[in-house]
C-alpha cells in the first residue's frame, strides 16, 4: 500500500478503530471484566481455556503434549482427538501463567478477531479493492455470520486467522509475486500447520475446498493454472508442503496410532443433523440484531444448535451477492468464486434438504463424500465459512466495479449497500457472555480445597464440568480428573459410569448408593466433589448418598462439598464390554452384555444373573465361559435360559462369550455392537 507515511498512519488509525469496534461489539459485558467473565455462553468456552494452558504445561512438567492424563483418568485423552487448540495453546498459553486462562481467552478472541478483519482488507486490497472499500470489506471479514455462530464458544472453529493468512499468500503465487520462495515457502507451511493443529476439521475441509477450487480454476481458466507452475512457484509450493508435513507429522502418527486413539469407523456426530436449513438462509437466528419473535420460533425449528446454524445470510447479502455475479460474470475470477460460493452453501446443508426443521426426501452431494475419512467427522453447516469469505469477495469487487463510474451517486449508493449488509450482519447487543462462577475460586491453589485435591484423582458430580475445566487450568492442573471430556477411548462400562458423573434430571435417579460406590472403584477417585445445582430433593438425594457411602464431607464451602474416599469401601462393580444404556446393571434389571466383561466385589455379596438372547437372535444358544479364581468351566444356554452366580464378597469373576450376534441382522436398527447376553446385579446386604 504505497501511500505517504502521514496518509499511511491515518488510514492505520481508521481501520485500526473500525476493527477493535467490531471486535469490542463481541466481547459484550467481557470487555469490563476480561479476567472473571468471557465472550460467548459457558460451557465450550471454559474447555478451550484448559487446552489452552495444557501445551505448556505439559512441556515444563516433561510431558508429551499430544496426550494427557489429568482427564478422563485411570486412562488419559488423545489431544489430537479433541478440540485441543494446540497452535493457540503453543502461541497464547504463556499467557495462562502471566494472567489467568479467562484472559487469556478473551485475548485470543480480541486478536482473532482484529487480525481476521485486517486480513480480509489485504486480500480485497490484493484483488484490486480502493483502499476504503477493502477497509470497510475488511469489517465483514469479522462480521461474518459463521463468525457470530462461533464465537458463541468454539475457539477452534472461530480462529480463522490462519485459514485467512493462507488465502492471501496463496494470491501472490497465483499472481506470481513471490521473490523469496524458500522463505515464503516456510512461512506458508507453518501457518498451515498451524491450522492443522487448531482444527483438524476445518484443515481437511480447506483440502477439500481447495481441490474443488483447482478444479474449477482447470475448467475456467486452463491459462491462468498453467502459468502457476513456474519455476518459484513450484520451490514455494514444494517448501510449503514439505514444511507443513514435517510440523503435522507428529500430530498424525499420534492420532491414528498414539496412546488413547479412538475408533473413527463411523461418525462421532449425528448424521444429517447439524446442516443448515433452507429458511437459515434468510431468516436472522437469535443471535443477530435484527431478530424477532417470529424468527427465533422459525430457528428452534431448524435442527442443531444456535453455534451450528452458520447458513444465514439475509436478503441483502443474498441479492448482492447475485448482482455481484450478473455485473462481473465475464471475469473468470467471478465464475469461480460464484461456482464455489454455490457449492459451499449446498454442501453446507447436508446430505439431505431440510425446510423448517422438516428432513426432505431430497438428496444433496453432501451424501457423496459424507462416508470419506476425516471428512466423515466434518459438520456440514461449517462449510459456511468458505461460503461466507467468497461472498464477501464478490460483492466487494461488484461494488468496486461499480464505483467506476466516479460519482457522488455511486459512492453513496456503495456506502448503503454495504451498510445494509453491516446492519444485518450485526449481532445482538450485548453479545452473550458468562460470568465465571465465584465458587471456582475454591479449587485454586490459594482456595480452601487445593491442598486436600492436589495430586488425588478426583471424580467431580457436576451439572457443567465444562465449567469446571476453567478451574483446573488456572489451578495448574494440579490433580487429575475422572470425568472425560469429548472423545476418550473407554470400555462402554467406564463409559456409562462416567457419563453419570454429569448430573442432570434423568440422571438423578440412577446415582443410588450402590452405583456410586460402583463408580469411585471402577474410576479409581480417591475424592470426590459434589457441586449441586439447585436445593431440590434429587439433589438432596444425591447428596445423602454420597454422606451414606462416604460419611460427613471433609469440606463444605462455597457451594462445593469435598470428601475423602476411604480404603475399604463396600462396591459391586462391572468392567468391560456391557452396553448399559439405562444405567440399572446394578439394580436387578437386565443390560446387554459384549464378548469379555467381569463383575468385582469389594465388602458385599453379589447375585448375577445371565440370561441368553431369545430364539429370533440366537437360535442355537449361547456358549460362555466361566473364571472365577483358579476353576474354570463353560456354560451353553438354550434361548431364553438363565443361570445365576453368587459371587461372594472381596471376588472377582470374569466372562467371555463364544458367541455373539450383532442387532443389526435381525431388526434393522443400524446398531453394529457385537452382542452375546444379558447380565443383572442384585446387591446383596453388606458383610458386616
Amino acid at each position: 500500500m504505497k501511500t505517504k507515511p502521514s496518509k499511511e498512519i491515518l488510514w492505520v488509525i481508521f481501520e485500526l478503530i473500525i476493527y477493535v469496534f467490531i471486535a469490542f461489539i463481541f466481547m459484550g459485558k467481557a470487555l469490563l471484566h476480561p479476567f472473571a467473565m468471557q465472550v460467548g455462553g459457558g460451557g465450550d468456552s471454559e474447555q478451550a481455556m484448559w487446552f489452552l494452558g495444557s501445551f505448556w504445561n505439559s512441556i515444563l512438567h516433561g510431558q508429551n503434549p499430544f496426550i494427557s492424563r489429568l482427564l478422563n483418568y485411570p486412562g488419559g485423552i488423545n489431544l489430537m482427538a479433541v478440540t485441543s487448540i494446540l497452535a493457540e495453546s503453543f502461541l497464547i498459553g504463556p499467557i495462562v501463567y502471566l494472567c489467568n486462562t479467562v484472559f487469556a481467552y478473551n485475548l485470543l478472541f480480541f486478536i482473532n478477531m482484529v487480525v481476521s478483519c485486517y486480513l480480509g482488507n489485504l486480500i480485497l486490497y490484493k484483488l484490486g479493492s480502493r483502499r476504503w472499500m477493502s477497509v470497510l470489506g475488511g469489517g465483514l471479514f469479522g462480521l461474518m455470520p459463521y463468525l457470530s455462530a462461533h464465537s458463541l464458544g468454539h475457539a477452534n472453529l472461530l480462529t480463522v486467522v490462519f485459514l485467512l493468512a493462507i488465502i492471501y499468500m496463496s494470491i501472490d503465487i497465483i499472481n506470481k509475486n513471490v521473490t523469496r520462495p524458500l522463505l515464503y515457502g516456510f512461512i506458508l507451511g507453518f501457518i498451515a500447520a498451524c491450522q492443522f493443529y487448531t482444527s483438524l476439521e476445518v484443515f481437511a475441509t480447506a483440502a477439500m475446498i481447495l481441490l474443488i477450487l483447482l478444479g474449477l480454476m482447470f475448467i475456467n481458466a486452463r491459462d491462468k493454472c498453467s502459468n502457476i507452475f513456474i519455476p518459484i512457484n513450484i520451490k514455494t509450493i514444494l517448501v510449503a508442503l514439505g514444511i507443513c508435513t514435517l510440523f503435522i507429522l507428529p500430530g498424525i502418527i499420534e492420532l491414528f496410532w498414539g496412546p488413547f486413539t479412538i475408533s473413527y469407523s463411523s461418525p462421532i456426530q449425528p448424521r444429517n443433523f447439524y446442516v443448515n436449513d433452507l429458511l437459515g438462509f434468510i431468516l436472522p437466528t437469535p443471535i443477530y440484531l435484527l431478530h424477532g419473535h417470529a424468527t427465533t420460533l422459525i430457528a428452534s425449528k431448524y435442527t442443531g444448535n444456535v453455534a451450528e446454524q452458520n447458513g444465514y445470510l439475509g436478503l441483502s447479502a443474498i441479492l448482492l451477492l447475485f448482482w455481484a455475479a450478473q455485473r462481473l460474470w465475464k471475469r473468470r475470477l467471478t465464475k469461480i468464486l460464484f461456482s464455489l460460493v454455490l457449492i459451499s452453501i449446498i454442501l453446507s446443508m447436508g446430505p439431505y434438504l431440510h425446510i423448517l426443521g422438516y428432513t426432505t426426501k431430497i438428496t444433496l452431494p453432501w451424501i457423496l463424500i459424507e462416508h470419506l475419512p476425516l471428512l466423515k467427522q466434518a459438520l456440514p453447516s461449517r462449510l459456511m465459512l468458505y461460503g461466507d469469505v467468497g461472498i464477501i469477495i464478490l460483492i466487494i469487487l461488484a461494488l468496486e466495479d461499480y464505483l467506476n463510474n466516479n460519482t457522488r451517486k455511486s459512492k453513496a449508493i456503495t456506502l448503503i449497500l454495504l451498510i445494509s449488509i453491516y446492519l444485518t450482519w450485526l449481532p445482538i447487543i450485548p453479545f452473550p457472555s458468562f460470568q465465571i462462577p465465584s465458587s471456582n475460586q475454591a479449587l485454586l491453589r490459594n482456595g480452601a480445597f487445593y491442598d486436600n485435591l492436589k495430586g488425588e484423582p478426583t471424580a467431580f458430580f457436576t451439572s457443567n464440568f465444562n465449567v469446571v475445566m476453567e478451574a483446573l487450568a488456572d489451578g495448574r492442573y494440579a490433580f487429575p480428573v475422572v470425568n472425560l471430556y469429548g472423545y476418550a477411548k473407554n470400555t462402554p462400562a467406564m463409559t456409562s459410569f462416567k457419563q453419570l458423573l454429569e448430573i442432570n434430571d434423568d440422571s438423578q435417579k440412577y446415582l443410588t448408593q450402590n452405583y456410586l460406590a460402583a463408580l469411585i472403584r471402577l474410576t479409581k477417585a480417591k475424592r470426590v466433589i459434589y457441586i449441586p445445582r439447585s436445593k431440590s430433593q434429587h439433589e438432596i438425594s444425591i447428596r445423602n448418598n454420597l454422606e451414606m457411602l462416604l460419611g460427613k464431607p471433609l469440606i463444605d464451602q462455597s457451594g462445593i462439598f469435598l470428601w475423602k474416599v476411604p480404603n475399604n469401601i463396600n462396591a459391586v462393580w462391572f468392567d468391560g464390554e456391557v452396553w448399559d444404556n439405562n444405567y440399572c446393571i446394578l439394580n436387578g434389571k437386565a443390560s446387554w452384555c459384549g464378548k469379555n466383561w467381569s463383575v468385582n466385589t469389594s465388602g458385599q455379596d453379589a447375585q448375577i444373573t445371565i440370561t441368553a438372547p431369545p430364539k429370533i437372535f440366537r437360535p442355537q444358544g449361547i456358549s460362555l465361559k466361566i473364571k472365577k479364581g483358579a476353576s474354570d468351566q463353560s456354560v451353553r444356554l438354550k434361548p431364553d435360559e438363565s443361570i445365576k452366580i453368587l459371587l461372594n464378597a472381596n471376588s472377582s469373576i470374569n466372562f467371555s462369550s463364544e458367541d455373539t450376534f450383532i442387532p443389526d441382522e435381525i431388526i434393522h436398527n443400524g446398531d453394529k455392537t457385537h452382542l452375546s447376553v444379558q447380565m443383572a446385579i442384585d446387591i446383596k446386604p453388606e458383610v458386616k
